[in-house]
């Protein structure tokens, strides 16, 4: 839950971010974490990430556990989200 400190992530390209996302999440783009760029938060934060489909969501869960983060949890893409009660913002 976003409110008590979990993060929600996109995981997609700053372009598709703005044409879309959910409410409370952050653009994090899976090219800043294949580069080494990982959020600043405690690696023991729950952390949720999605994508368009799915790919990159489960390439930054394994990118985030291999840099230590203990609690990465992979939504899969924005359909998957959708039927778990997300809604787009735009």
């Amino acid at each position: 839950n976003v409110q008590q400190g979990a993060k929600l992530y996109d995981v997609r390209t700053a372009e598709e971010y703005a044409s879309g996302h959910f409410a409370n999440a952050e653009l994090w783009p899976l090219t800043n974490l294949e580069a080494g760029t990982f959020p600043n938060v405690s690696k023991d934060t729950q952390i949720y990430v999605y994508c368009r489909s799915g790919n990159r969501s489960s390439q930054a869960t394994s990118l985030l556990e291999k840099a230590g983060y203990t609690k990465v949890t992979d939504l899969g893409g924005l359909a998957d989200v959708e039927k778990i009660g997300g809604v787009q913002q735009r």
